[in-house]
């Protein structure tokens, strides 16, 4: 396909948009691009609540030594409880103690 099909001015995917707009509203089809949230809070509180109470236990929290226990559990508590907003500070020791277990521990 020529480019000048796929790429108008700064316009990305401009043949796929023109053909799109026979379908979505202009408004639509042309906005800028936008991100959106992962639903870590109900993550958190479903599915990965027991790797949460795992991962992040007092005891493998004291054993990894880089973290106070206390303070962590404070963290996860009042996040669990809805006291506190923490929790990206949660998703981020989660996947910091996965990434601990598969780069440094291994």
């Amino acid at each position: 396909m020529p480019t000048h099909l796929k790429l108008r001015g700064l316009k990305r995917k401009y043949i796929l948009k023109r053909a799109a707009e026979k379908l979505l509203p202009r408004e639509v089809v042309w906005r800028k691009k936008a991100g959106f949230g992962a639903p870590i809070r109900s993550w958190l509180r479903g599915p990965l609540r027991p790797m949460v109470d795992d991962l992040l236990s007092a005891e493998t929290v004291t054993r990894r030594g880089l973290f106070r226990p206390a303070e962590v559990k404070r963290v996860i508590e009042a996040n669990l409880s809805g006291r506190e907003d923490y929790n990206l500070q949660v998703f981020q020791l989660l996947t910091f103690e996965l990434w601990q277990r598969a780069f440094i521990d291994s």
